[in-house]
């Protein structure tokens, strides 16, 4: 039972660390894609990564100038 124990707490510790690695970079993918220092084009890149790093489906993100018009103008 002990080996089990300790089995388990290695993989818990590992999934622990997998969250928190992701915690921060969609962390700082979201402050980035809201940071009016970068400008507009390198805040449309973090917000890529954002929608790739929470998983929305690629047809779903808007990645070119084309795309953003369409979005809104029809």
């Amino acid at each position: 039972m002990r080996i089990v124990d300790e089995e388990i707490s290695i993989l818990l510790a590992q999934f622990v660390d997998m969250i928190n690695k992701e915690y921060i970079f969609i962390h700082s993918e979201l402050e980035l894609s809201f940071n009016s220092d970068l400008s507009s084009p390198e805040q449309a890149k973090h917000s890529e990564k954002l929608a790739e790093a929470c998983k929305v489906s690629n047809d779903k993100i808007i990645r070119t100038r084309d795309e953003l018009d369409d979005f809104f103008l029809n």
